[in-house]
């Protein structure tokens, strides 16, 4: 089986509400649903940890969301093989 990993930038208000937008968004996509949501965090707070600025495509991401409080942006899907067992 086939997963992907792939970041969201969105503007919720809680953790659920962060998964929710990333449930709407990923819907529109055929044949893909989330399957799990890991460490979903403040931008401000992310880039704290890591010590400064995100990757570029995550940089663009979070400037595009800015303008518009009710974006729910992905980015690349990064697709990698699990298996359930």
């Amino acid at each position: 089986m086939s997963g992907a990993f792939v970041n969201i930038v969105t503007w919720p208000t809680d953790v659920e509400e962060y998964r929710r937008n990333a449930d709407r968004v990923i819907s529109k996509i055929d044949d893909l649903s989330v399957a799990d949501v890991v460490g979903p965090e403040p931008v401000a707070a992310r880039r704290a940890r890591v010590g400064g600025a995100l990757k570029e495509e995550t940089e663009d991401m979070i400037e595009r969301a800015t303008s518009n409080p009710n974006a729910i942006i992905y980015g690349t899907f990064f697709q990698f093989r699990h298996d359930d067992a």
